[in-house]
């Protein structure tokens, strides 16, 4: 990760380095470095769908849900079987609060990826905002089984820890959301900012897992963060 970081502080211009260095810092919390990368992969290749999609999930961790939209939808565009982009779509409807549009992009992207655990956490987590709660919990124990998935797991488990805790089951939460940052989602901003782990600020065990990990997020940050951030 150093290397490409150096990479794109020497050349900002060069391809690979971006891409790859956007694609680390979003899930390190560093959102914004992370759209600047992507952006100058986006300018050498206006078609790149993953450059795309890391934007318009930087904009959601940041709660910037109609750019979000925006970026998502133009990686749908330019390649509709992108597991990526297909995957993520149903996630900005769910965190803008546009639940039959959840489901319906859901069902869509199922389509592409059938029966894919991430988008039965992202059901799951839908069936929790409706106050469904034991319909949740089936869908994340169905998405917590062992399956085969082409997608990184820890998003999986982020989203399964958001529907667990609003169903009201805090230790399994925090469980799920270690799992997800020991995994490569150390992504501290955007637990703090999930709205759906709010039942957990007064969880102890939470307090604690946060703090250690703000910790790690501000070293990323004077390691790699724009300096004037």
């Amino acid at each position: 990760m150093r290397l490409s970081m150096l990479a794109t502080r020497l050349k900002p211009g060069l391809y690979q380095a971006n891409s790859l260095a956007g694609a680390v810092m979003i899930h390190i919390g560093l959102h914004e470095d992370s759209m600047d990368a992507m952006s100058r992969v986006i300018a050498s290749n206006p078609r790149d769908s993953q450059a795309l999609v890391t934007i318009g999930n930087a904009c959601l961790y940041m709660g910037d849900f109609e750019r979000a939209d925006h970026f998502i939808a133009q990686a749908v565009h330019i390649d509709p079987h992108s597991v990526w982009s297909n995957v993520f779509r149903p996630c900005v409807s769910l965190y803008a609060g546009r639940l039959d549009e959840a489901q319906k992009r859901i069902t869509e992207s199922a389509a592409v990826l059938p029966g894919d655990p991430w988008l039965t956490a992202c059901q799951a987590l839908l069936w929790a905002k409706r106050g469904e709660s034991k319909k949740s919990e089936k869908l994340v124990a169905l998405a917590l089984k062992p399956h085969r998935t082409v997608l990184h797991t820890h998003h999986l488990w982020h989203y399964a820890a958001a529907a667990t805790a609003m169903n009201g089951n805090q230790a399994r939460a925090v469980t799920l959301l270690r799992r997800a940052a020991a995994t490569g989602l150390d992504n501290y901003p955007a637990f703090r900012d999930d709205e759906h782990l709010q039942p957990l600020n007064n969880y102890q065990p939470y307090a604690k897992f946060m703090a250690g990990l703000k910790k790690k997020f501000e070293a990323y940050r004077r390691e790699f963060g724009h300096p004037t951030r």
